[in-house]
């Protein structure tokens, strides 16, 4: 090869191997050595983990107009995300959301839809809300997510609140009053939180809560009383639960509760209707499941009313039915024998006999 050639062919070798060496560090250099991510893991972990709870906001548009938010913050492994449900006229949102942040403010910021959600306009990566921390409050900046009210679409100002568990009315400073009654109290503290205080005959609290929206507390009988919560709007947002402070007995929750006797209620379940003891269903359960006329399809509450008739022993239900949702009426009796009615399934029957 001529020499001049061969010259400048090792010159460019040299050239290029210097060029390859000097990118080779560079991106060395640029790749975060172990300790640095454990350090930046830990304190972003000790940021965010003050976050991590349950916060709610609630909406109300007179005279039917009501939302409800729910947003669950938690950490799986090093990461931490959120679930967010809005439950209201026309909505059911159900998402998962990734937080980002620190100590000072996080961005709640979309990541995918959940089973349950029935519609859906955001995009990944959207950020839906942020949170900071102000003098001992949660303030919110809204984001792609916008509340119904445009009042409440200032930003800067407290609609989040976050749950504190162990909270009691003792914790609040000047609860005020708002209903009392012998076996019953509700009070008002701050962040339009509402407790209610159920009572027996000694004034010993038997069970205690709180909640979001004002509670429906009324006496069924004399010695039964009746708390029912409504989250939203319809039937299926209710929550209603019984004590009997004379026999010191407590209901589970029940949901969808139509209409109750001093014995039994009636409330719907995946369109169906059930009637049972107000206290224990071993005493008694029916549900009925195929009623004279096919139940509108395309509807999540097909029943428009249901009441108990004749000192309890029947239930007279409306219910929507057809294409055209029409309106039927029929009433069902509520025999105390073991073997129902043929023109009425049931699904589980009597546990055993009821003295009329």
């Amino acid at each position: 090869m001529n020499p001049y050639k061969r010259a400048v062919l090792y010159y460019l070798c040299a050239v290029l191997s210097i060029l390859l060496a000097g990118c080779s560090e560079k991106a060395l250099s640029n790749i975060p050595q172990e300790d640095n991510i454990a350090s930046i893991s830990d304190s972003n972990i000790a940021d965010l983990d003050a976050w991590v709870g349950a916060y709610t906001f609630y909406e109300h548009w007179y005279p039917y107009k009501n939302m409800q938010y729910e947003l669950e913050i938690f950490r799986e492994e090093n990461h931490y995300y959120a679930n967010l449900s809005i439950d209201g006229v026309q909505t059911m949102t159900r998402l998962k959301a990734v937080v980002e942040g620190d100590s000072t403010s996080i961005d709640i910021v979309f990541d995918s839809y959940l089973p349950e959600n029935l519609y859906g306009a955001y995009k990944q990566g959207d950020t839906l809300l942020t949170f900071r921390e102000e003098q001992d409050r949660i303030v919110t900046d809204w984001g792609e997510l916008q509340p119904i009210l445009k009042d409440n679409g200032e930003p800067g100002r407290v609609y989040f609140v976050k749950d504190r568990d162990g909270i009691t009315i003792d914790d609040i400073e000047n609860p005020k009053m708002i209903e009392e009654a012998r076996f019953y109290a509700i009070f008002e503290g701050d962040n339009y939180e509402y407790y209610y205080y159920i009572y027996d005959g000694d004034k010993t609290i038997v069970d205690e809560g709180r909640c979001w929206r004002y509670p429906t507390l009324s006496m069924l009988t004399d010695s039964i009383v009746r708390l029912r919560i409504q989250a939203g709007t319809g039937i299926s947002t209710s929550s209603t639960r019984y004590y009997d402070v004379e026999k010191n007995k407590i209901s589970p929750w029940y949901s969808s509760v139509y209409s109750e006797t001093d014995a039994l209620l009636v409330l719907s379940e995946y369109k169906s209707l059930i009637v049972q003891d107000l206290f224990d269903e071993g005493i008694y359960y029916r549900a009925f499941a195929k009623f004279q006329h096919e139940l509108a399809a395309n509807t999540v509450e097909p029943f428009v009313r249901v009441q108990f008739i004749g000192d309890g022993r029947q239930i007279i239900v409306t219910y929507l039915t057809g294409d055209d949702f029409t309106e039927v009426t029929e009433t069902i009796p509520l025999d105390n024998e073991t073997t129902p009615p043929e023109d009425y399934p049931v699904i589980v029957g009597i546990s055993r006999r009821l003295s009329w």
